[in-house]
């Protein structure tokens, strides 16, 4: 090259060598921006976007994942920032079974991506998977009581979505496959039958008395007076505020929560607004 163009043929060329490298994949698909997104190494992220083109930063490994979903799904937060920053359309880039990079984000419990890609595009909160289920039905589902709050309050009417079996969040966080700390478990059912209004809901549940709770729930679900909704209500709260008592030898166990909610209706999907 040297000995055969000059000025800006010779910028050409080299433009046209970078792009060629930049855009080499591995036996997985991966191209080497890919690769740093995934493994959380901010300062080659920023120096291979310099000559990244649209397809560089949208390309898709084998698996169905482009860098922001690698970094989203990762947790690199700085990496994810820096990406939406050079392309805000990639928050919308779609994966295996139309899972966006919010999905992979909240499934894996990272808040700050979470909160990261909300404040850049709100309305990723409107598309779910192809099975239907959205981000709070996986974080639900994962037990990410922090995440579970950020979505309800971007966008309450969350709690009423259905995924293709009829299942609303409080489905998910119910599954009886659940293992994990009780108090997230019972902080997870107050967040969604609040819709995210209170923040560390157990301990603001307790400091009013069951009457209040009640009737605040119940406003919150529009149960009214429909005296079947109000009982499935009822039996779910008494249950979340035994999960988050202040004292953990008060609590009951992961085991008798579940039983103690196999006695509502909770699972049967004939409330799927619930």
């Amino acid at each position: 090259m040297v000995g055969t163009v000059s000025g800006a043929e010779f910028d050409t060329e080299v433009a046209e060598v970078r792009a060629a490298v930049v855009n080499e994949v591995n036996e997985l698909g991966e191209t080497a921006l890919f690769t740093a997104a995934d493994k959380g190494h901010l300062d080659v992220v920023k120096e291979l976007l310099k000559y990244s083109n649209k397809e560089t930063v949208t390309k898709k490994n084998r698996s169905g994942f482009d860098p922001l979903h690698a970094a989203a799904s990762q947790g690199h937060h700085a990496i994810v920032q820096v990406l939406l920053d050079h392309d805000p359309g990639l928050s919308k880039t779609l994966g295996l079974e139309n899972s966006t990079p919010l999905i992979s984000a909240a499934h894996k419990g990272h808040a700050a991506v979470v909160d990261g890609l909300l404040s850049k595009d709100s309305t990723l909160l409107e598309i779910s998977r192809s099975n239907g289920k959205n981000a709070l039905h996986l974080a639900a589902r994962q037990g990410h009581a922090e995440i579970v709050r950020a979505l309800l309050t971007k966008d309450p009417q969350l709690a009423r979505r259905t995924d293709k079996k009829g299942q609303t969040a409080l489905h998910m966080a119910a599954k009886d496959e659940l293992c994990r700390d009780v108090y997230s478990f019972g902080e997870i059912m107050l967040g969604i039958l609040s819709r995210g209004r209170l923040i560390n809901s157990g301990a603001s549940m307790h400091s009013k008395s069951r009457d209040v709770v009640l009737r605040e729930i119940y406003n919150e679900n529009e149960a009214g007076s429909n005296i079947s909704l109000q009982e499935e209500v009822k039996l779910v709260v008494k249950v979340a505020m035994l999960c988050t008592r202040s004292r953990p030898s008060d609590r009951p166990s992961m085991e008798s929560a579940l039983k103690l909610l196999s006695e509502s209706k909770i699972q049967m999907k004939k409330q799927p607004n619930f």
